[in-house]
């Protein structure tokens, strides 16, 4: 099983819907469209909910990651692993069937995230130190 992390954006919609559909900015909706299509699960990260399942109810917010300190960004991982570890139980996958986990996710998002997988698991960031212009080129060549 391939998992994939997708940030959330600040540009979103002002209703309560589904969070694949809450942030509308070019480079998540490409991010998320392209994890879809090349990976078993996508998550999406919010700095606010944690881990959100694409078709999970959520109301907007104002809250990024880089509002909050190194700590608070570590207990926010904590969150988020265990939301992930909650997740997988519900579908009764082990660890040992994860074979690989990616992240399209900001460098605050994905720091301590990734320090709490197991060494087992490969973790990738595809798109690791590319400016968002590269990025978004980077899935307009992929076809998103």
């Amino acid at each position: 099983m391939k998992i994939a992390f997708v940030s959330c954006s600040k540009m979103k919609r002002e209703i309560r819907c589904p969070a694949c559909e809450m942030f509308t900015s070019a480079l998540f909706r490409k991010a998320f469209s392209y994890c879809k299509d090349h990976y078993d699960q996508v998550y999406i990260l919010s700095a606010h909910y944690g881990l959100l399942h694409e078709k999970q109810m959520i109301a907007p917010f104002d809250r990024a990651m880089r509002q909050l300190s190194a700590s608070q960004r570590r207990d926010w991982a904590v969150r988020v692993h265990i939301q992930l570890l909650d997740q997988l139980r519900k579908q009764s996958i082990a660890w040992e069937e994860i074979e690989l986990v990616a992240f399209y996710a900001g460098e605050d998002y994905r720091t301590f995230l990734i320090e709490l997988f197991p060494e087992t698991i490969p973790v990738v960031v595809p798109l690791a130190g590319l400016p968002i212009g590269k990025q978004l080129r980077f899935f307009k060549e992929q076809g998103y």
